[in-house]
Formats: structure tokens, C-alpha cells, sequence
């Protein structure tokens, strides 16, 4: 073969139908006709000389030379539709977002986004994802989303883009009936015998107190209720049943919460992240500037 007559529908097609098994389904999954994607796939083995498939058992199998093509084609792939997403990312007319927040995030943040961003960029179509750092970050690698707010550092956000926002602290609260309420200061010992409940994806908050307790030789934290609601945990701790740490800009003061100085006292950062080597696209920068601004004093707005 001479040159490259091939064409990126073919190749499409090609790979479509390797993932599937099936020209049908490939054909359905692209919406187009069954034979159109056949008659792709029998030009392209034409031009290159060589069967890519086979029949097996109702099922398409790739052949040794469709197996080698598939790998270097499959990559080219993706390479062009990220370097697409990527360059389309700077066009001003980029007005789509998709976010992702875990909940404690969403309850610092989303009410300033909500009442300042949104009317002061009516163009710009944010869509919000609440999730746990695990979920958001599998949805930032398969690009489900584009930019994702995070507590801390964990193993789950390692090798993305990182812009700092916001340092801040956890702090240790309790229902205002709760009698560590009248304490000037929760010693550890107090604090291990008192009911907790906390994030159940908070990895980091919880670890710490894990390690600050067994430093100490005492026994694990009593956590007696773990949920990813953060007004479950408000609820329950203000009915007095139990203390919690909580990061204070997400705590009101009709949340009946008291804050009782303690002596874990972690600090925390909040951050932007999204994909390592892509750029946002426009009205994620566009947000990121505003987030910036806002900090460090997001629940004043």
C-alpha cells in the first residue's frame, strides 16, 4: 500500500466494532447503517492487504494483524479525541462545566456559586456531581467531568493538575445538650469515650484520628455512625448523640452545633483538580478565578 487513503470513519468504525463484537452493534452505537460500517471495514482490509477479523461462535475476533492494528490505531484514537477536547477548551464559546464536589465541599462552596456565579454568568451551563475523592477521581480519568474540588491529598488525587484554594481546619463540634458542650478544651481521653460520626469516605480525617489515638495507646475511635450525608451527621450531632469533626466553614449557626477545642486539630487544604497535562476549558477557568477570589471566606457570600 502507498500513502494513506484511509479515512477516520473507517477507522472509527474499525475500532467500534473490535470493542463490540459486531458490526450490528457498532452500527447502533455510532447510528449508522450495518452496511456501511461492513463495507468500511472490508475497504480498509483491502487497502492494508489483510483480513482484521474473523467469525467465531457469532463474534467478530480480531485476527493477528487486526490485534496489532487495533493497539496502534485504538491509541491514535484517543490521542486525537483528547487533543480535540483539549484545544476546544480554549474557545471563549466553551460555556459547558461539569463539577464535582464531595458533599462537605458542596456545603462551603456551592452557596456562593449559586448566588454570585450563576446570575453573573448566565451562559455558562454548570453541571454538578456529588460524590466521594474515590468516585470524583475515577470521573475526572474517564472524563465524565472536568474539574473537581477535593479535601486534602489522598492517593486517589495523585498525578492531576492541583490549584490550592483554601487552608483550613477540622474542628471537633457537639449538639449544645451534649455535656463536652460546657468544655473549654475535649482532652483525647475525653474524646475517646465519646461517640463519633464522621464521613465515611473522609480517609484523611479519619486515619488522623486513628493514628492520634493509637500514638497514645488508647483504643480506636468509637465511631458509632458513618454516612456521606453531611445534614445526617449535623442532625444527629445536634440531638446530642454523639461529636464530630466537621471543617468549620461548613457549619452554620442554626446547625445547633457547639465547637469545642480539642487536641487533634488537623489542618486541611482544598483544591481544584482536573486531568495532568489537558487544559481546563474556558468556563472552567472562568470558575477557578472566581473560587480564588472568594477564598478565603467562601461561607461570608
Amino acid at each position: 500500500m502507498t500513502g494513506y487513503p484511509m479515512r477516520l470513519t473507517q477507522l472509527e468504525y474499525f475500532v467500534r466494532t473490535a470493542n463490540l463484537g459486531s458490526t450490528n452493534a457498532a452500527a447502533a452505537e455510532l447510528h449508522v447503517t450495518q452496511p456501511a460500517v461492513s463495507t468500511a471495514i472490508r475497504n480498509l482490509e483491502k487497502e492494508l492487504g489483510t483480513p482484521l477479523f474473523r467469525r467465531r461462535r457469532q463474534r467478530l475476533e480480531l485476527t493477528e494483524a487486526g490485534a496489532l492494528f487495533y493497539r496502534r490505531v485504538n491509541n491514535v484514537l484517543n490521542e486525537l479525541h483528547a487533543a480535540v477536547k483539549e484545544v476546544e477548551g480554549y474557545s471563549p464559546d466553551q460555556k459547558n462545566l461539569r463539577l464535582g464536589i464531595p458533599p462537605m465541599i458542596g456545603t462551603i462552596y456551592m452557596p456562593a456559586i449559586l448566588r454570585k456565579f450563576v446570575p453573573a454568568h448566565p451562559k455558562i451551563h454548570l453541571e454538578v456531581n456529588e460524590a466521594n475523592t474515590m468516585e470524583l477521581s475515577q470521573m475526572l480519568g474517564s472524563q465524565k467531568i472536568d474539574m473537581a474540588l477535593v479535601i486534602g491529598e489522598s492517593p486517589y488525587t495523585r498525578g492531576f493538575e492541583r490549584q490550592e484554594l483554601l487552608q483550613t481546619q477540622y474542628s471537633f463540634f457537639v449538639g449544645r445538650d451534649d455535656p463536652l458542650a460546657k468544655q473549654k478544651r475535649v482532652t483525647i481521653q475525653q474524646l475517646a469515650k465519646e461517640p463519633l460520626m464522621l464521613f465515611d469516605t473522609g480517609l484523611f480525617l479519619n486515619q488522623y484520628i486513628t493514628d492520634a489515638f493509637r500514638t497514645r495507646k488508647l483504643a480506636d475511635p468509637n465511631i458509632i455512625f458513618a454516612s456521606s450525608q453531611i445534614n445526617s451527621i449535623k442532625n444527629y450531632v445536634s440531638m446530642s448523640l454523639g461529636g464530630t469533626f466537621l471543617i468549620r466553614e461548613c457549619v452554620r449557626e442554626s446547625d445547633g452545633l457547639v465547637e469545642v477545642p480539642t487536641e487533634i486539630t488537623p489542618t486541611i487544604s482544598i483544591a481544584a483538580c482536573w486531568v495532568r497535562g489537558t487544559t481546563l476549558p474556558a468556563a472552567g477557568k472562568t470558575l477557578l478565578r472566581f473560587l480564588q477570589k472568594i477564598s478565603p471566606n467562601p461561607s461570608s457570600l
